[in-house]
């Protein structure tokens, strides 16, 4: 990670994170949705929490489609962010 971004820029992500975070478990039963079945249990309690990205760089999970909620890369959830809150 430090070719993409300093220590300290990783640290503040990682404690406001931790100050925002809701932590839930790993839902136990959920449908065979994805290329790769140790996907599905991420798509199944995205779902179930109604987020709207789920943030990641794996490419089963980013060309599964239909995309409910929506897949996105690190660097294109940065560029959401960046739009809502002007930064």
């Amino acid at each position: 990670m430090r070719r993409w971004i300093s220590e300290s820029a990783a640290q503040n992500f990682v404690s406001a994170l931790a100050h925002t975070a809701v932590m839930m478990p790993d839902p136990t039963e959920f449908l065979p949705v994805t290329r790769d079945a140790k996907d599905d249990y991420l798509i199944a309690l995205a779902q179930a929490r109604d987020v709207d990205f789920i943030v990641s760089g794996d490419q089963d999970l980013l060309s599964w489609s239909p995309q409910i909620p929506s897949v996105v890369t690190p660097a294109q959830f940065e560029e959401a962010l960046r739009a809502a809150y002007g930064r």
